[in-house]
């Protein structure tokens, strides 16, 4: 019995100590006692103490050239570890998952201070988290077959994680993502004039919209780089001319036209200055450059075959571009050169097969396209320099028109565009 009290005793004190260790560790003195007026009060918890920790704090500055000079360190410290995991988006399981550990790290301190701190606070560091989470999930958006129909679907870089987002029974293509990534616009087939309207959907296949009424063919729409407008080509006279309309399909107005001849596939530069696009006016199908405001009009290629102008690079300097028999759509190879149209250089060589919808990696390293080369379409990539090409998608279920979702990170002169006010 004496000893049995006496077990009893030491799992009192055990009991005790262990209670008094987890009050201690839970921080339970965030509430103290204020001895002036007897009320409790809670205290906030303190920043916790890493390398981006004075940065979120000057966040919450009085004057905004320091909260811009915060803003901007936070924002290329995000961009240095968002590129280091580019380097390593193809390697092994293992080394980007520790890469993308890195960045969510760096992305939940934002969220985790982000809280504890005022509101203009909290708002900056979810600005910042909203731009710089679009390089964790990249994403391509293609068509394909499904049910005899082309529908829109997304895929991860390595071409797993496919998922359809349309099935209404109407031909789709051309998919183009708007500049966060948010939307994505693209041309259907409707039925009663069958011909294609604009539409625009949201990247997780919801809220679809349509942009035009199917009274005229509308195709291969392109972004201006604020999001604000889009650029497409339209049967007009039985003739493709190229306008241009705002995000909502309001206010259409004419771009690029010319008198018994074709402007298709026009594609707007990053800047958001010129826009390239192909046309026929001089016989075959070259690639042009328009500038915005002179509205001059130069050429750029000058094949004996069809050229026609599929995109620009990240940061504008180069334009790639597919020349050969486009009518029968064999002998296509994809080609780029300098956003002047010199140093024009070939990046693929299948003799026969077709390669189409070049499109740079947001990073400018890599290039995605489709191709025929192995009976079907599906989707490949590459190296910038034509090299290391690798299929993306396996199922040989007619994978075309691939748009890469863009990572987007603005200036800091647009960010702080209103705080000067």
């Amino acid at each position: 019995m004496e000893k049995e009290r006496e077990e009893k005793v030491i799992m009192r004190k055990a009991l005790i100590v262990l209670a008094v260790f987890i009050i201690v560790g839970c921080g339970v003195s965030v509430e103290q006692r204020d001895n002036s007026n007897d009320r409790v009060t809670r205290k906030k918890p303190s920043i916790p103490t890493t390398q981006y920790s004075l940065l979120i704090r000057q966040l919450g500055a009085e004057d905004w050239q320091t909260r811009a000079k915060a803003q901007k360190e936070l924002i290329k410290t995000g961009h240095k570890l968002i590129m280091n995991h580019k380097k390593v988006l193809f390697g092994s399981e293992e080394q980007k998952a520790q890469s993308k550990n890195k960045i969510k790290i760096f992305a939940n301190t934002l969220l985790k201070i982000s809280k504890n701190n005022d509101t203009e606070v909290k708002m900056r560091a979810k600005f910042i988290r909203r731009y710089f989470y679009n390089f964790l999930e990249p994403k391509i958006a293609f068509v394909a077959l499904n049910n005899s129909n082309l529908e829109l679907h997304t895929m991860d870089w390595d071409g797993r994680n496919i998922i359809r987002l349309t099935q209404d029974g109407c031909n789709k293509y051309y998919p183009c993502w708007n500049p966060d990534g948010t939307k994505i616009a693209f041309q259907s087939r409707e039925t009663v004039r069958n011909n294609y309207i604009m539409c625009l959907i949201d990247a997780d296949g919801n809220n679809l919209v349509k942009l035009t009424d199917g009274k005229i063919n509308c195709e291969a729409p392109d972004w201006n780089p604020e999001g604000t407008k889009i650029v497409f080509m339209a049967t007009m006279n039985n003739f493709e001319q190229i306008f241009v309309m705002d995000a909502d399909g309001k206010n259409i107005t004419s771009l690029i036209t010319s008198k018994n001849s074709n402007n298709i596939c026009p594609r707007w530069s990053p800047d958001g200055k010129k826009i390239v696009f192909a046309s026929d006016r001089d016989g075959r199908r070259k690639v042009y450059l328009m500038d915005i405001a002179t509205k001059g009009i130069k050429q750029l290629t000058n094949h004996g075959n069809d050229d026609i102008a599929c995109s620009w690079s990240p940061d504008g300097t180069k334009i790639l571009y597919i020349s050969g028999y486009c009518t029968d759509r064999t002998h296509i190879r994809i080609y780029v050169m300098d956003a002047d149209g010199s140093n024009q250089q070939q990046l693929t060589n299948d003799k026969e097969d077709c390669n189409y919808s070049a499109r740079w990696s947001p990073d400018g390293e890599r290039i995605f396209f489709a191709s025929n080369r192995d009976e079907d379409w599906n989707i490949y990539v590459m190296d910038k320099d034509g090299k290391n090409h690798k299929r993306l998608t396996k199922d040989n279920n007619h994978n075309k028109a691939p748009n890469v979702k863009p990572c987007y990170l603005p200036e800091i002169s647009e960010m702080f565009a209103l705080e000067k006010k």
